[in-house]
Order: C-alpha cells, then sequence, then structure tokens
C-alpha cells in the first residue's frame, strides 16, 4: 500500500493505491473520527480499570495483614497500584499512536500520574516514611480505631457539631483491628523494651523521656475528687417518652411520645470517698444527663425518698449482708451493673413527675412547695408517668465517662427553668464553678460533656487551658462587636426565660 500527499486539491489529504482497485481519497474527516475513537478507548479502559479496581479490593481487603500501612493506608496503596497499571495501559496505546495530538494527550496523562504517585505516597523528606493523609483517617487511642474527620482541622475530633462524629453514646464502635497495635509513645514514635529504662549501671539518667513519661503521667493520673458523690459508677442508654406532655412543657426532647434522646446516669454514694464501699449505709445520688437536640439537660437528685422507679423491682440488702459485702466486696454496686450490662442485659426505670399549676404553689396553705425538706402529698399531686429510662451499655473507660463527666442544674433547655428554691438556684452556680475547678475551663469538650445532638455555636467561651477545637477560628473574642458583620451567629429570642414577677424584701433571712 503506498501513500502520497497530493497538492492539486487541499481538501484531499491522501490518496490511497490499491493494485486492481480505483484509487480511494481520504478526507481529513477520516483521522478526526479515528483521533475520536482512540479518546473513547483511553476512557473506556480507564472506567474499566476503576471498577476492577474496587472488584479486586472488595475480594482482597479482608486478607490484608498489617505490615508496613495501617489497614487504611493499604487499602489506598493497592487502590492507587492497579489505577496506574490501567492507567499506563491506555497511554501505552496513546503514547503508540502516530497522530501528534494523542501523543500530546499521552504525555500529559504520564505527569498526571506522577502527580499522583506524589499525593499518595507523600513521603517525609526528613527521613523517608510514610506520613499519613490526616484528611482521610485518624488513628485514636491504642485500639487503632478510625475517626473520620472533617476536612478543615483535626480538631473536629472534639468539636462533635451535629453528631457527626463517632461519639460514645450515639456511635459506639464495634470493631477493632485484628492485630494488637504497636506500643507508642504518647507523641506517636514505636517504643522497643518498655521495662527497662535507660541506664547506666543501673543509674537512670534525665535523657529517658519514655521512664519520665510513665512516671509523670502516674503521678497526675487521679484529678481532682470530687467532693460530694464521690464513689459511683455510671452507663449509657437512652430516655423515651411514654406519654404526651407537651401541654405542660416546650421543651423539645419532649414533645411528642415515642422521642428518643441518648442518656449518661451516674449512680453514687453522697458523703464517701472514692475507694469507700459502695454498698455501706448512706444517702444515694443519680445524676442524669440528656443528650437533646437543644443542648445538654442535667437532673441531679438524691434518694429521698425514692430514686425511680424500676422495672425489674427493688432488692435491699439486710443489715448483717450488708456489713459482710462492704468487706468482702466493696465495690459490689458498681460490679453488678457493669456485669449486667456487659452480659447483654439492660435496666429499665419508669420516670414520673407531680404536676401543680403557678396558682397553687403561690397559695399552698400548709406548706412552702419549694422547700427542698418537704414533700409534695402524692394524693394531691397524683404521680404522672411521661416517660422511661433504658440503660443498655457500660462506658468504654471509667476514667474518660464517669470520672470526667459534669454534671450541673443550670444545664437546662428551652422550656424548663429553675424553681424559686434558694438551694437548688445555688447549685446552679456551685456545680458548675465545682467542675471548673476539676477539670479546667473547657471540660465541655470531653467527650462525654460534649452537647453533641445539636448544633453548636459559642462565641462567648474562648481559649483557656487545653483548648482543642477551632476557638472560634478567625472570628473576634467579644461578642456582639463591630468587626464581624453580619455576625456568623444569631439569637433565638423564643428561648428567653419566661418573665417572672418578684416582691419582697432583700434580706438575710428565710424566704418562707
Amino acid at each position: 500500500m503506498q501513500y502520497h500527499q497530493t497538492s492539486e486539491d487541499p481538501d484531499m489529504t491522501d490518496r490511497v493505491n490499491i493494485p486492481g482497485v480505483k484509487p480511494l481519497l481520504l478526507s481529513n474527516h477520516y483521522f478526526h473520527i479515528k483521533l475520536i475513537r482512540q479518546f473513547l478507548l483511553i476512557l473506556i479502559c480507564i472506567c474499566l480499570g476503576y471498577a476492577v479496581v474496587y472488584l479486586i479490593m472488595s475480594i482482597i481487603g479482608w486478607a490484608l495483614t498489617d505490615g508496613i500501612f495501617h489497614k487504611d493506608e493499604r487499602f489506598q496503596v493497592v487502590e492507587a497500584s492497579i489505577s496506574i497499571l490501567f492507567y499506563g495501559f491506555g497511554l501505552f496505546v496513546t503514547l503508540r499512536s502516530h497522530q501528534k495530538g494523542l501523543r500530546v494527550f499521552g504525555w500529559l496523562g504520564i505527569i498526571l500520574i506522577l502527580v499522583y504517585i506524589l499525593r499518595i505516597t507523600n513521603f517525609d523528606n526528613t527521613n523517608g516514611r510514610r506520613c499519613v493523609n490526616y484528611e482521610t483517617v485518624l488513628m485514636v487511642d491504642t485500639q487503632s480505631i478510625p475517626v473520620n474527620l472533617d476536612k478543615r482541622s483535626l480538631t473536629t475530633i472534639i468539636d462533635a457539631q451535629s453528631g457527626q462524629l463517632d461519639h460514645p453514646v450515639k456511635n459506639p464502635s464495634s470493631s477493632v483491628s485484628d492485630v494488637p497495635p504497636t506500643i507508642t509513645s504518647v507523641n506517636g514514635y514505636r517504643l522497643g523494651d518498655v521495662t527497662q529504662c535507660f541506664n547506666i549501671n543501673g543509674y537512670s539518667v534525665v535523657s529517658d523521656g519514655i521512664l519520665f513519661e510513665k512516671q509523670q503521667t502516674f503521678n497526675r493520673s487521679k484529678i481532682v475528687e470530687r467532693a460530694v458523690h464521690v464513689c459511683g459508677s455510671g452507663a449509657f442508654g437512652y430516655f423515651e417518652v411514654t406519654r404526651d406532655v407537651s401541654s405542660l412543657c416546650k421543651a423539645d426532647f419532649l414533645s411528642k411520645v415515642g422521642k428518643i434522646a441518648p442518656v449518661f446516669i451516674r449512680f453514687s454514694t453522697t458523703t464517701y470517698g472514692r475507694e469507700y464501699p459502695d454498698s455501706a449505709r448512706n444517702p444515694r445520688g443519680i445524676a442524669m444527663r440528656f443528650y437533646t437536640d437543644e443542648g445538654n439537660y442535667d437532673i441531679l437528685s438524691i434518694n429521698f425518698p425514692v430514686l425511680f422507679s424500676t422495672v425489674s423491682g427493688i432488692n435491699n440488702f439486710p443489715d448483717a449482708d450488708a456489713i459482710r459485702m462492704c468487706r468482702e466486696d466493696p465495690d459490689y454496686a458498681k460490679r453488678d451493673l457493669w456485669q449486667h450490662l456487659d452480659n447483654g442485659g439492660t435496666c429499665e426505670f419508669r420516670c414520673h413527675i407531680q404536676v401543680m399549676n403557678e396558682n397553687e404553689a403561690e397559695n399552698a396553705p400548709d406548706f412552702d412547695p419549694f422547700d427542698t425538706t418537704k414533700m409534695w402529698s402524692e394524693d394531691r399531686y397524683p404521680l404522672m408517668e411521661f416517660g422511661r429510662i433504658v440503660l443498655d451499655r457500660n462506658p468504654e473507660s471509667y476514667h474518660l465517662d464517669v470520672e470526667q463527666v459534669a454534671f450541673s442544674p443550670g444545664n437546662l433547655v428551652p422550656g424548663i427553668e429553675p424553681s424559686p428554691d434558694a438551694l437548688l438556684q445555688f447549685r446552679c452556680f456551685l456545680y458548675r464553678d465545682a467542675q471548673l475547678y476539676r477539670l479546667g475551663v473547657n471540660f465541655h469538650q470531653i467527650p462525654v460533656n460534649c452537647p453533641f445532638m445539636t448544633r453548636q455555636h459559642h462565641p462567648l467561651a474562648h481559649d483557656g487551658r487545653l483548648r482543642c477545637d477551632a476557638n472560634g477560628g478567625v472570628e473576634s473574642n467579644i461578642y456582639p462587636n463591630s468587626y464581624t458583620q453580619p455576625p456568623h451567629g444569631r439569637p433565638d429570642l423564643t428561648c428567653n426565660e419566661t418573665p417572672q414577677p418578684v416582691q419582697g424584701y432583700l434580706a438575710r433571712k428565710f424566704h418562707s
């Protein structure tokens, strides 16, 4: 077959001479079609390549074992390797083409592949070790549990707005890596022999950072003990509305029958210390946290006369058995709750309220309804069941959840307000002040204290020790201000407290 260029007819590019056949003239349109066909062939190769990539990954993914890469990183490497193979095949076909346009496209593809390889591997220039891309996965604690992160900032692991991140109440982790993780320091580097200190003939040296990390952490492992309700245990579960009380309260988590809110509850003795027997004779306290769509709502109570109506009934120790149990099993109550939930059991409680209208409260003839030492008669103000609480899961860490939970009667939601009870009014301040002393000003960032069910925007809270979220970003730490216009947040005036008429005298005496 012979090709030659014709100069007589500019529209005719090639003339094909075939023996015994009349010459055939081919126009430029033929080569345009050929170019498009090869381009489509490359796109098909790439699409098929991705399909094969995910098919192969789904088949062999379970077989991957721990090596130089973590599990999620290895998936990236497998995907990148197979993708590059199929890209290479398509580019090989392109570069073999005789068309200049396709060859340019091929060289451009090679450049893109190199950029893709550099982005996937992301090698550190100082030691050649692969760095983890924080936008993909963050391995937290020693169990290597992946926590999805917002790409904006690592701090979103703390700032768990709208429940998008894993949380011990909403999204309990159900699986961990089958391969034990390598022991590391708190800074992340891998450790060798952790049973021996760095020493010279038995003399330890101050440059042993591992030894100091271990001992200094131990010295500071106990946080400030609560002044009261020190000895306690807790559990996670949920609250469910069983009766319509929307005519009595506008709180959103009580708005309709069947509505559910996650809860955390802590049971405790009152006056004993942290290591005292929990079966000793003592008033019992209970603190409840409702994670609602409008924020965290806390209720703190004591067993006068009773805490709850439990579905499973109430059992008490005889005096002699209680004394014996204090000696033989000081943590009996804690262990009993833990084992019951750990074996798949649940604890269910009925929730009741007593209702008194404002006129009855103002004109009660024989007692002050807001006197903490008085009880409302169940004959005049009968108990009304409105919900149930079900506990079904143990804390993952006693210290993280039970010790660091920070309750306060001042943690309220729209529709629930404090009564004119002098003790309650002071406790609204006192409890929060105690938590600031125990845990620091940013205790709301501890997961068990985070109002993860609602979208948070708190421009009045900034800085302080151990601040770990976005800390307001670039916004001014004064609100309102003249710089942020329009403001990023807006008040909701429907959440204002109900105006209450007040009359009387300011005096240092009992108000009744």
